[in-house]
């Protein structure tokens, strides 16, 4: 790895508030990650009481990992990485760019984890168009008893259509 990136990573990890990190691994488990240039393997090993050496072993391991492969975000346990690889430097004169953060709490939600309402919709009114097509065929057969169940749950899926809007 080049002297400019160990000089980044030493400096990112010199810039951590080291105090707050300990206090929180003295309470809390840390899943040890272990780490090769070429790929990433989790080892089901936690430790209780880490200490600050044991943490920028494993901090340096995992950012000469992100620098190397050029991963632009990597998550791992508590810690979040951005890289910026600028091989041109910018206008500042600042270049490539590594941010190292500790989130002993975050929130994370997934678009894909919700379902929109006009789904809902969609689904409710691809049912009445089902159940008309079953009431015209049971109208055809002249079975009024089976139409007229059809006629009523057509009735409660307007209503739950005209709520829905």
């Amino acid at each position: 790895m080049e002297k400019r990136f160990n000089a980044m990573i030493n400096e990112a990890i010199r810039c951590l508030d080291w105090t707050i990190i300990l206090d929180y691994y003295s309470v809390h488990d840390y899943l040890e990650v272990g780490m090769s240039s070429r790929k990433r393997k989790s080892l089901a090993k936690t430790h209780k009481g880490v200490t600050k050496e044991f943490l920028i072993k494993e901090l340096k391991s995992i950012l000469a990992f992100v620098i190397e492969n050029d991963v632009r975000e990597f998550d791992h346990d508590k810690w979040y990485v951005l890289f910026r690889r600028d091989e041109n430097l910018r206008s500042d004169g600042l270049g490539a760019k590594l941010e190292v953060m500790f989130l002993p709490t975050r929130g994370v939600a997934y678009e894909g984890e919700f379902k929109p309402e006009e789904e809902d919709t969609d689904n409710t009114k691809l049912e009445r168009n089902m159940m008309l097509d079953l009431l015209d065929k049971s109208l055809k057969e002249e079975n009024y008893e089976l139409s007229a169940v059809l006629r009523d749950k057509i009735k409660k899926i307007d209503k739950l259509i005209k709520y829905t809007r």
